[in-house]
């Protein structure tokens, strides 16, 4: 009898090249928590801001079309209702890098790029990514400021989303403002400041990213017959793989 060890598995596939992801959960003193009253928000409508910094996201990062951001993740620490979301607008524009604090003020869309326009269905606990319609390029040097707002109309209740507070030391710099409103945001709608900003990944996707996601092995032993090793391939790319379409190779030695 003969006892194998699987020793690596080596994953191709043509023209694979993986996500940029910076994930901002903290500020900069680490604060952090939770609200209700971000992304989704409690009432018919929702609007909010927010500012990352560009130390906080990487001087580096984002800032060509090849390497452009166009898919965010906010994480769900609390699923609410209705699970399923229409009219959810996400904005983003640069903004200077002495910009780092919201005052209080109205509601506007000036300078914004508009990246998504469409629904979302945060229906489990965890990071909820959304493909953006618009790459957005950062400005090197910039910050970026994003602004959510939902416009269903739907009263929303039980959502909780994690929060990155502030982008100072002590995590209670202003660097947020929102409503929430029973009518839609209009030019004259008051928006107040907060120090919880939500929590945010930005990431780049390429047409092709895949990565093994899973490994599933038979219990380690001796044995005389064939044996199957399984593998779960997840593909988070822009562009589809067809069943089959992957290779995996097995580097296997005993």
């Amino acid at each position: 009898m003969k006892k194998f060890y699987l020793l690596s598995i080596l994953f191709f596939a043509q023209m694979i090249t993986f996500a940029q992801s910076v994930a901002i959960v903290s500020g900069a003193g680490g604060a952090a928590g939770t609200s209700g009253n971000i992304i989704v928000g409690q009432s018919a409508y929702h609007v909010s801001e927010a500012i990352y910094t560009d130390n906080e996201i990487g001087a580096a990062n984002f800032i060509s079309p090849s390497a452009a951001i166009n898919k965010i993740g906010y994480f769900v620490a609390q699923v609410g209702a209705p699970t399923q979301i229409s009219s959810f607008k996400v904005w983003m524009k640069n903004v200077s890098a002495t910009t780092t604090v919201f005052a209080a003020g109205t509601y506007s869309t000036a300078g914004y790029t508009l990246v998504f326009d469409g629904a979302i269905e945060p229906a489990e606990t965890g990071e909820y990514k959304i493909l953006l319609n618009t790459p957005f390029v950062r400005t090197a040097g910039s910050n970026l400021q994003v602004m959510v707002e939902r416009l269903d109309g739907a009263v929303n209740t039980g959502y909780i989303f994690y929060s990155a507070n502030g982008n100072d030391v002590s995590g209670t710099a202003t660097t947020s403002r929102r409503a929430n409103s029973t009518t839609a945001p209009t030019s004259t709608t008051s928006l107040t400041t907060s120090e919880f900003r939500p929590a945010i990944d930005l990431i780049h996707v390429s047409d092709n990213d895949a990565t093994i996601a899973d490994i599933i092995n038979p219990t380690i032993s001796c044995y005389g017959s064939d044996q199957t090793i399984g593998v779960v391939v997840s593909n988070e790319g822009l562009t589809s793989i067809p069943a089959g379409a992957v290779s995996v190779n097995l580097n296997i030695s005993g």
